[in-house]
């Protein structure tokens, strides 16, 4: 808030931006509880359109990540499109620590928002065909944005600059990137790309892991997994695109009924977003149905900015 310059003061923001002629060529008297970009670089009343439109540049690469990390997980996998994205996310964010004006904050933010629309998309995939039914709600609640976000308003009120505040959520990709690297690939995506010789070894390892390995009969696994195999040579061995999930009606219809569920009510976010959309649609085209969906959940937060202004 500017409560004043030199020897003037002011009540309300309202009053200052209605005042601002009086304050020119003097210092303006601020006060706030985090040191933000708006402060730094003097984006205040009529300036305020900048900060608008840097946001929506940044939501506009987040879109532009949701939309294609689906072909692309779907082509190469759940787990190398996510540990790139997250290291990509981390180094740009570290990156943000040295710019100088709000054009380079921006651009710089636009190809983050890419990374990270990519990684949102493919996590929340990559833990749908990684965790059981029974547990798929409270885990897709308890890593959604909501709850970290009290995490992230703890470590700003200890770091209150915005330049502290990029470098700390920067190190903290670190071990993030170093535990993702350990993950093994989605068992479901192996088994569609034919991959059953790797799929079977990767379940016998989280059967191990979660010490059900005795439970299982590896022979019944390798019928299982044989059967898959071979309605995956009758399928053939075709790349999915998003032309594939819109020329057919009941994959185009309700996909089109999620989206825009997505992109009016909030209150549908956990229960459309991470459950509904994933268990509706085939392994073959299901992050590219996800990414859609995230692509027209990021319209409103796009448009927002210039529309309540």
């Amino acid at each position: 808030m500017i409560k004043g310059c030199g020897n003037v003061t002011f009540a309300t923001m309202e009053e200052a931006c209605a005042n601002m002629h009086q304050c020119e060529g003097l210092p303006l008297e601020l006060e706030s509880q985090f040191y933000s970009v708006n402060e730094e670089w003097d984006i205040h009343c009529e300036r305020r359109y900048l900060e608008r439109r840097s946001t929506s540049l940044q939501m506009f690469g987040v879109m532009i990540g949701s939309l294609s990390s689906g072909q692309i997980s779907s082509s190469f996998g759940r787990k190398k499109p996510m540990v790139i994205c997250l290291a990509m996310t981390g180094i740009l964010s570290f990156a943000t620590y040295f710019v100088n004006d709000l054009i380079q904050f921006t651009i710089i933010r636009f190809v983050l928002g890419i990374f990270t629309g990519g990684h949102s998309t493919v996590v929340m995939v990559y833990l749908l065909e990684n965790i059981p039914k029974k547990s798929r709600m409270w885990i897709n609640t308890a890593i959604s944005y909501s709850p970290n976000v009290i995490i992230l308003g703890i470590i700003a009120y200890f770091f209150q600059h915005w330049r502290s505040l990029a470098l700390v959520i920067s190190a903290l990709h670190i071990p993030a990137v170093i535990l993702m690297l350990y993950l093994h690939e989605s068992p479901r995506w192996l088994v569609h790309r034919g991959k059953i010789t790797e799929a079977r070894r990767v379940i016998l390892s989280i059967a191990h892991i979660d010490g059900d390995k005795a439970k299982i009969d590896e022979k019944v696994l390798d019928k299982i997994l044989q059967h898959e195999h071979v309605q995956f040579e009758i399928q053939g061995k075709k790349r999915h695109t998003y032309w594939h999930v819109f020329r057919k009606a009941h994959l185009a219809l309700p996909l089109c009924v999620i989206a825009f569920s997505l992109e009016c009510p909030q209150f549908q976010i956990v229960i459309v977003d991470s459950v509904t959309c994933n268990e509706l649609f085939p392994t073959s085209v299901r992050t590219l149905c996800y990414s859609f969906v995230q692509l027209c959940s990021r319209l409103g937060i796009v448009i927002a900015p210039h529309v309540f202004s």
